[in-house]
């Protein structure tokens, strides 16, 4: 199946449930949105691999004041998660997205859907993280993120 086509079908698909006028992929397999709330969500299409990425703008590092290295140090934390979404830094333009890749043919509208949703609410949850390090602007050591990860993973043990 040839990725391109069945990823401007999803496009479609996704304009036309929302109203969405111009929704589709340009000639290097690129799409872009803009919603009401500001958020910026970019499509790329890798035909290659069958691979839709979607990439969520999170804000400039600048929008957080948040010295450099507790900011490092708070993406990296929110990154490690079970989720399949993933932080990236624009070091060129200092921006902070949440990126998703997913297998084109395993993709339906309403799955494509749900996950755009599921990735809104955690651009949202990720913006609350970096305003509350903002607010505290305290360094947690290594041994203090290792003793958290621990007893995290201690509490999903079962016997």
């Amino acid at each position: 199946m040839n990725g391109t086509w069945h990823a401007e079908r999803l496009l479609k698909a996704l304009s036309s449930q929302y109203r969405i006028t111009n929704l589709a992929l340009d000639n290097v397999g690129c799409a872009g949105l803009k919603l009401t709330d500001g958020t910026h969500i970019q499509f790329e299409c890798d035909s290659q691999k069958n691979i839709l990425r979607t990439f969520i703008k999170i804000g400039k590092c600048d929008d957080f004041n948040i010295e450099n290295a507790l900011l490092f140090e708070t993406l990296l934390t929110l990154n490690n998660t079970p989720s399949s979404s993933k932080l990236l830094l624009d070091e060129q333009k200092a921006n902070i997205y949440l990126s998703q890749s997913e297998y084109i043919p395993d993709l339906s509208i309403e799955k494509l859907d749900a996950l755009l949703d599921e990735n809104l609410t955690t651009k949202n949850h990720i913006i609350e993280q970096l305003k509350r390090a903002e607010r505290t602007n305290t360094r947690t050591t290594p041994s203090q993120h290792l003793n958290l990860n621990y007893r995290n993973i201690k509490d999903r043990i079962h016997d």
